[in-house]
Order: structure tokens, then sequence, then C-alpha cells
């Protein structure tokens, strides 16, 4: 039941906001729903903060209480044993095991998983983009910073990969700091594809 109806908010979150949509799909696991609120629990202590910060808390709320008429509070559980976002609670990371969300570890996927053709579908990288950040982060943990944090991905067709920052400064921070070129070289020595990365601020 949990789970059927968390997969119904998200639907929901996604047709409001993408990028709420891609941060709840990707790092937050339901702890538990009770008559008054649910309770959820993010991978990390990055993902805890973003949530607050870029607003995707306000987004959740409205999607819960305008678009499903419940009157349920939001509760984020765990995040204190996170500490500075280095480790994890043995909690979140079982959750996260259970359902492949791991940054730092997921499996090698052969190149050909990766878009390069105009029809491919967009949502592959999506799909995929915790792997390019887990390669970034070996490459320069600044860029990762930037891209876990503020970034998200927009737009694919195979030739343009387009990233939306959640600020203007974000967005400029990330070309000026050459992490544009950091991940584009990510892009082609780790995964043999050349996109062109364009950048846009929500």
């Amino acid at each position: 039941m949990a789970s059927e109806l968390w997969r119904k908010i998200l639907a929901a979150v996604k047709e409001r906001r993408r990028f709420a949509w891609i941060l709840l799909s990707q790092n937050a696991v339901v702890s538990r729903i009770d008559a008054e609120s649910i309770y959820l629990e993010f991978v990390n202590a990055a993902a805890g903060r973003t949530y607050h910060s870029a607003g995707v808390d306000s987004v959740l709320e409205r999607v819960i209480r305008e678009d499903l008429a419940l009157h349920w509070k939001v509760e984020i559980v765990g995040r204190n044993s996170m500490g500075d976002g280095t480790s994890e609670s043995k909690e979140s990371r079982v959750a996260a095991e259970s359902t492949g969300r791991i940054l730092d570890e997921w499996p090698d996927i052969p190149n050909s998983s990766f878009p390069r053709k105009r029809e491919a579908d967009p949502a592959d990288i999506v799909k995929l983009w915790p792997m390019v950040l887990a390669a970034v982060k070996g490459r320069r943990r600044f860029t990762w910073l930037l891209l876990n944090e503020y970034a998200s991905v927009d737009y694919c067709d195979g030739e343009i990969l387009r990233l939306s920052f959640t600020s203007k400064s974000q967005r400029e921070t990330f070309i000026s700091s050459g992490s544009d070129s950091v991940l584009g070289k990510v892009l082609g020595e780790v995964f043999n594809v050349s996109w062109t990365i364009e950048t846009v601020a929500e």
C-alpha cells in the first residue's frame, strides 16, 4: 500500500516540478506512513539539505494536500545519523540497497546503455545519472558537489545534455570553475559519448 501510494505521489510531483521528482525518486524512501504523517528518509545528508533549500518540501506538501486531498505532514527521519553526508545510517543504506540507489556503488553498465541517437529516450540518462555522478566524484569532488546538490538533468537527446541548476549563481560557478569540462571529459573517457553540455537556471 505504501509503495503504491508513493508511486502516485511521485507521479504527481513530476507533473509539478521535474527536479523535485528526480530528487525524491532517486534519493528518498518512505520509512513509514501513519494516519497523520508520511515519514521520508534520504540516502545521504546532501539530498536532505537540497530537499529543503531547493523548495522540494513545498512541492511535496502541495501535492499531498492539493492533488491527493490528504492532510498529512511530511516528516524527515534519519538525517542526524548521517553526519556530514560522508556516511549513512544503517537503515537508510538498507533502504537504498533495496532500490538500487547508492551513488558510489552502481554496477558497470555497457556504453550502449547511453542514448546516442535523436530517438533515444531522455529518461535513460535520468536513470543512469547516479552512475555519471559517481564517475565525476572520482575525477573532481568539487564538480560532483555542484552536480549532486544543485543540478538535475533537464533534457537529453543523445547529442545535447542540458542541466538545470537551482540558481543562477550555481550555474555560473559550474561554468567558471571548469566543471563543465570535467563532466564532458568523464562522459567521453569513461562512457564513450560526446555530448554538447548546456546549462540553464530554474
